[in-house]
């Protein structure tokens, strides 16, 4: 995903958004030269990383025990290092603040 969208100081275009919803399915190209038994893990964590409890992620809208238990945890984590680092992340538009 080119920097000019993950810096972005602006809302996304429509445009932009659809590179940004296809960075998921584009990732698992980088995964063909993982061992069989790595690449599955890692294909469910790339692919469904943005994927919300409530169904509002993407790609696939999934809910629930519908999203893989290991793409609900990375989630978890990334939203929990967000919030709590004082370090932006790419992507951030608004300045976080640190939880105590």
């Amino acid at each position: 995903m080119p920097i000019s969208i993950t810096d972005k100081p602006a809302p996304l275009t429509a445009q932009e958004l659809v590179a940004v919803r296809k960075h998921v399915d584009n990732g698992g190209e980088c995964l063909e030269s993982l061992p069989s038994e790595r690449r599955d893990l890692t294909w469910q964590i790339i692919h469904s990383h943005h994927e919300n409890f409530d169904g509002s992620g993407y790609p696939d809208r999934a809910s629930g025990t519908d999203i893989p238990a290991i793409a609900r945890l990375v989630r978890i984590v990334v939203f929990s290092m967000r919030f709590s680092s004082t370090v932006p992340m790419p992507g951030d538009r608004v300045p976080t603040r640190r939880l105590p």
